[in-house]
């Protein structure tokens, strides 16, 4: 929506990662772009593996819960649900969502979506509210080329994520939470 104009830089997180931010009619939409020291497969499975040993403990610290739903249709898809926290004064938001993969010669891309679906997180669900989401992941791999270090496989990686959060929320907090939704995180 909207092309390439009106996009506003972010602060990014990384050096290595360009980030951008664009409001839109439907809501905030980001962007980041960057290049990574391995293939674009080994990210697309790290992408896909949302509720992973190590991704889980750090959104335990985080106070953001993650589940995996077991609801796969494809073995090229799979369904998840988070707690995302927000500031004081504001409600916690809860995603849902489904993530497919799709692989093509030298590129992988990921598309997510948001679902209904009721999830139990096991707490009480009267201070947080549903917001959506939609994103893409391109992963494609760049050649190696001679006097690369140690010929390692890199990849460059496009990420646009647009969210809703539901419900009237202050700009600024916007502003916050996309770039920390852009970073390169478990």
């Amino acid at each position: 929506e909207g092309g390439e104009e009106g996009w506003k830089a972010l602060k990014s997180t990384s050096q290595e990662v360009e980030m951008k931010l664009k409001f839109l009619t439907s809501g905030a939409t980001g962007k980041a772009v960057g290049v990574v020291d391995c293939s674009a497969e080994r990210v697309a499975a790290w992408m896909m593996d949302y509720c992973s040993e190590e991704r889980m403990r750090e959104s335990h610290e985080r106070g953001s819960p993650r589940l995996e739903l077991r609801d796969l249709r494809r073995e090229n898809e799979s369904s998840v649900a988070t707690i995302e926290p927000f500031p004081l004064f504001t409600s916690d938001r809860e995603f849902v969502f489904r993530q497919v993969w799709k692989s093509e010669e030298g590129k992988v891309s990921i598309a997510i979506e948001s679902v209904d679906k009721l999830v139990d997180f096991g707490r009480s669900k009267s201070s947080r509210v549903r917001g959506s989401v939609r994103a893409f992941w391109l992963m494609e791999n760049l050649s190696l080329s001679q006097g690369s270090r140690d010929n390692v496989a890199k990849c460059k990686i496009t990420f646009v994520q647009q969210v809703d959060v539901a419900g009237a929320i202050p700009k600024w907090i916007v502003n916050k939470k996309i770039p920390e939704q852009l970073q390169v995180r478990n």
